[in-house]
């Protein structure tokens, strides 16, 4: 079972901004299940200071449905993420830090995924390997 640690960060002031204008220009055009998605992430996005993980995993469930009404958009909102966060691996003493991708459908993947990466490079037993997500300085 990995250990997700939270850094309380606040969030990017553009992530909300960009969240802001795509939920007006949605809801002009009366899309639903794109509302109630965008809708969730800016909930969340709000909060991302107390819990970025759960940010991420909204972002990542949902993905497809927004790339599905645009892609574009998804896009950029996708690297504006990546640009904000890191993930920081760690086991014992020894310590990691590792670019977000985000090409993963949930966060519990890109943890293991993060592990793995590190497991295959370093002597430390996989339960002692520890993912957290902190904010890009």
């Amino acid at each position: 079972m990995s250990t997700v640690t939270v850094f309380c960060v606040p969030i990017c002031d553009s992530l909300q901004a960009c969240l802001d204008e795509k939920v007006a220009e949605v809801s002009q055009r009366k899309l639903s299940r794109v509302i109630d998605v965008l809708l969730e992430l800016r909930m969340v996005a709000k909060r991302a200071g107390e819990n970025p993980v759960e940010l991420l995993d909204v972002f990542l469930r949902n993905r497809r449905q927004l790339a599905h009404h645009d892609y574009l958009w998804t896009h950029r909102f996708r690297r504006q993420l990546e640009q904000s966060f890191l993930l920081r691996v760690t086991a014992g003493d020894e310590e990691k830090t590792l670019p977000l991708d985000l090409v993963w459908n949930s966060f519990e993947q890109l943890s293991q995924s993060a592990k793995h990466s590190y497991f295959e490079n370093s002597r430390a037993d996989w339960s002692d390997i520890a993912v957290a997500i902190e904010a890009q300085s």
